[in-house]
């Protein structure tokens, strides 16, 4: 399946195959994607303006890559249960407080699988949530986040924040990762 706009966007179906074939401009209200278990292609092109999670649920046998998500005002997914790679989040602030006392990260709030060579950069966060990293807010048992990249960002308040994770479980894997001009602010704060 083709998409070039919003429109086409927004009717994405979970198992689709889909291919971004131009930047889309959110104009009004995004409606979440409940659950996507297909493979998601942005072929490089970006989509701005999310002012809502783009998928609330990336499932096990789900592809989600090559894509840029620029002025986000949320974190584009909200549970990731499978492979989420080349993926640039950037120019974006997360201004909800919809997840209070929960986690959150600039791509995702838990991750329970695969998050490979993503970049997030010139973004901020300053609610006060439980657990914020700049890819991640929770790491789960037996995840990991692979060759990404956390620049020029700042996480202002939080429990437990971190660069890349907020809160990483045991057997949980962060490896060949970079921050660079992030600020970190929080009751218990790491680089990673």
């Amino acid at each position: 399946m083709k998409v070039k706009s919003e429109s086409e966007l927004q009717n994405i179906s979970d198992a689709d195959e889909v291919y971004l074939t131009e930047d889309i401009e959110i104009t009004g209200d995004f409606d979440t994607i409940d659950m996507f278990s297909g493979l998601f292609d942005g072929q490089e092109y970006t989509i701005s303006g999310l002012n809502a999670p783009f998928i609330d649920t990336v499932s096990e046998d789900a592809e989600v890559k090559n894509c840029t998500f620029k002025s986000a005002g949320s974190q584009i997914f909200t549970l990731n249960k499978g492979l989420i790679k080349s993926i640039l989040v950037t120019d974006s602030e997360i201004q909800t407080d919809e997840y209070e006392d929960f986690s959150i990260g600039f791509l995702c709030s838990i991750n329970t699988s695969s998050i490979k060579n993503c970049t997030i950069s010139d973004s901020v966060v300053d609610f006060d949530f439980q657990n914020i990293g700049g890819i991640t807010g929770t790491l789960t048992e037996n995840s990991e986040i692979v060759e990404c990249t956390v620049k020029y960002t700042e996480i202002e308040k939080g429990n437990f924040v971190g660069g890349i994770a907020g809160n990483s479980q045991e057997d949980s894997t962060i490896t060949d990762t970079n921050l660079s001009n992030v600020s970190i602010y929080g009751s218990e704060t790491g680089g990673f």
